[in-house]
């Protein structure tokens, strides 16, 4: 059974509809950015190896930088890449 609401009934079931994800999904990100805190800390200083190693199409293997990728060691496609 089906009930017409008014205008202004529509416009409320309309907020509600709308406002409940926008307000479950901020809890929810809240939640994620406290777990992200427990398990590697404000700066990410529970992090074992704290600083990146190898920035786009390179990484660092035996202690050499090398190219990955269209033409480097194990072959692939272009990648759209900005340095």
């Amino acid at each position: 059974w089906r009930y017409p609401l008014p205008k202004w009934g529509q416009y409320a079931m309309g907020c509600v509809y709308f406002t409940i994800p926008v307000v479950g999904g901020w809890y929810v990100m809240q939640w994620a950015i406290s777990k992200s805190v427990e398990e590697i800390g404000e700066r990410g200083e529970k992090l074992q190896h704290k600083e990146v190693q190898g920035i786009g199409n390179k990484i660092i293997v035996d202690g050499k930088e090398q190219v990955v990728g269209a033409g480097g060691k194990f072959g692939g496609v272009h990648l759209a890449m900005s340095d």
